[in-house]
């Protein structure tokens, strides 16, 4: 069985999942159209000084950044978790398909979800609320949406680790996830903080993938920063996701040694 083969299986798998799941599909698209009006309402009280709909933008293109990154963060420790309360985590060892690739395409389908969650999040603002966000942009703005938001695919291999040898408790998506909340530049603007704090936004990936956004939609040429910004992006992605790799390698290993694989 090749890797396309591999990939097109899970993905029916995980198809065939969601599609038992009715009631989270209708919920799932609620959200979608409850995402745009808390942009519009974030913007609305804004005190920060530039055009509506730049600044609609800037909050929505946070909003589905938190979105990618909630979703990507948790879809490893959700499947090892789902694998060890099932009783078949220890059999995924048994296959010829190694348990890192498992976990690396169960979130091809995450992905999938948040593009198109995203495309009715824009689509929404463009109908209903007046933005002016290109049409001919967004598949250049998911693709970037995605790469933003590389780091914590690492963060989330850090996750399912701390599954693998603790089964319970995980406090990783938590804390990144609020941090990185804290410095999206939606709630707090950075604007307005003091000069130590605004220097702590410039490491944040929400914050570097917002402004890279903004600079795709808004800006007639890319400029050296959307380069550097992205490169710091890339240098995240790699570092976090060797980390993460090697973590995830160390969990199954210790788990393994103290003979703890299979339990939950």
């Amino acid at each position: 069985m090749n890797v396309i083969s591999k990939i097109a299986a899970f993905l029916y798998r995980d198809f065939l999942i969601l599609k038992s799941y009715k009631l989270d599909i209708i919920l799932q698209a609620a959200m979608a159209l409850v995402i745009p009006l808390v942009a519009y309402f974030l913007t609305k009280i804004s005190t920060i000084e530039t055009s509506f709909s730049e600044r609609f933008a800037s909050n929505l293109f946070s909003l589905i950044l938190i979105d990618y990154m909630f979703s990507i963060m948790g879809v490893f420790s959700l499947r090892v978790r789902e694998a060890q309360l099932q009783g078949n985590f220890e059999i995924l060892f048994l296959t010829k398909t190694s348990f890192e690739f498992i976990l690396m395409v169960s979130s091809i389908s995450t992905i999938l979800r948040c593009w198109l969650r995203s495309l009715i999040y824009i689509s929404a603002a463009n109908i209903f609320f007046s933005t002016d966000i290109p049409i001919n942009l967004i598949p250049s703005i998911l693709m970037l949406s995605l790469i933003c938001i590389l780091p914590f695919l690492g963060i989330g291999l850090l996750s399912a680790s701390f599954i693998i040898i603790f089964k319970k408790g995980n406090p990783i998506n938590f804390l990144v996830g609020l941090v990185s909340i804290i410095f999206s530049n939606i709630f707090f603007q950075n604007e307005v903080l003091p000069l130590f704090f605004d220097k702590l936004y410039e490491f944040s990936p929400i914050f570097i993938g917002n402004e890279m956004l903004l600079t795709l939609t808004y800006s007639a040429f890319l400029d050296t920063s959307f380069f550097q910004n992205f490169l710091i992006i890339l240098s995240y992605s790699v570092f976090l996701l060797f980390f993460g790799i090697i973590t995830v390698k160390y969990a199954i290993k210790k788990s393994k040694e103290n003979g703890t694989l299979n339990q939950y």
